[in-house]
């Protein structure tokens, strides 16, 4: 009856007494592995205690039940593109190595290791897939055969966008993403968007991030992919969306960096970033306007003296 031990938090007390996880009813309320607490509100459970969840979960089933449905076609989606791309007995492999991945203890069991010869494991199938459909000269050129590999990872980031645990599928998309920055000899988080110095730090456990189907111009390649991204900053609910790219991955770092210039914003209003932009903007046209009231005034007085 008891749970006392030497952690302070609810989240991290527990695992001495053995217990894996908690739940009421089928929503987790506590989990060690994904840091959440929705006993007492720690860690990811955001403030988020169990009166509250045990008063809101008619509205939260609700809400997962339309989210899965949202995602079983989703995944027929996706699985019906890439089998298309790979073939049957390809696309099996690749089936049962990323459910190979989801043990029921959790995303602990995928090591690192795991993590990484499952993306190489992928990349193999996708190029062996590709191999007889591409004149012999192109696979010579290097370039060619890393761009190509890069497009096998977005597509291969649609399919891990699906995996129903957060941890591992954060911990897959990362590992992608290191990989197209290899292949494309970027450094670590490097882009062409607009520098992040100074904006305020993201917690990724402050985030809630999810990835629907583009929508807009584009054709296929945008609204047949569930490359949008929206990501809510959980304790200020300031929200972002991004679709930029085709990419999932590229969509997520720009939506991230949004994220942070709106938090900014949020929290250091006019001496923001984008405030101290605007005030520069708004004193440029400023003077802008008072140059030309100036030049009117001027011009109205010589026609005066005439």
């Amino acid at each position: 009856n008891s749970v006392s031990g030497n952690e302070d938090l609810f989240v991290f007390a527990i695992p001495e007494h053995r217990i894996v996880s908690v739940k009421y009813k089928q929503q987790i309320v506590w989990d060690k592995d994904q840091r959440v607490d929705r006993v007492f509100g720690s860690m990811k459970g955001n403030g988020e205690t169990i009166d509250v969840v045990i008063e809101n979960y008619a509205d939260w089933k609700k809400e997962k039940d339309e989210q899965d449905h949202i995602n079983r076609q989703r995944q027929a989606e996706v699985a019906f593109r890439i089998k298309a791309m790979l073939g049957k007995e390809r696309f099996d492999v690749l089936k049962d190595t990323s459910v190979s991945l989801q043990h029921p203890s959790g995303s602990l069991m995928a090591t690192d290791e795991l993590i990484t010869q499952y993306i190489k494991t992928a990349l193999n199938i996708f190029r062996d897939a590709r191999s007889g459909d591409i004149d012999d000269k192109n696979v010579e050129d290097s370039k060619v055969k890393q761009q190509m590999d890069v497009e096998s990872l977005y597509i291969l980031s649609e399919l891990v966008a699906l995996l129903p645990d957060d941890l591992l599928r954060e911990r897959i998309l990362l590992k992608i993403e290191s990989h197209v920055e290899r292949l494309e000899g970027r450094k670590p988080n490097q882009t062409t968007t607009v520098t992040s110095q100074d904006l305020p730090e993201l917690n990724e456990d402050d985030l809630s991030e999810k990835f629907v189907r583009g929508s807009g111009a584009g054709g296929q390649k945008i609204n047949k992919t569930a490359n949008r991204v929206i990501l809510v900053h959980i304790p200020t609910q300031l929200r972002v969306e991004c679709q930029d790219t085709r990419s999932l991955q590229q969509n997520r770092k720009i939506a991230r960096k949004r994220l942070r210039l709106k938090l900014d914003e949020f929290i250091n209003g006019e001496k923001s970033r984008t405030g101290l932009k605007g005030a520069k903007v708004a004193s440029k046209k400023a003077k802008t306007k008072a140059k030309n009231r100036a030049r009117q005034r001027k011009k109205a007085a010589a026609k005066e003296d005439d």
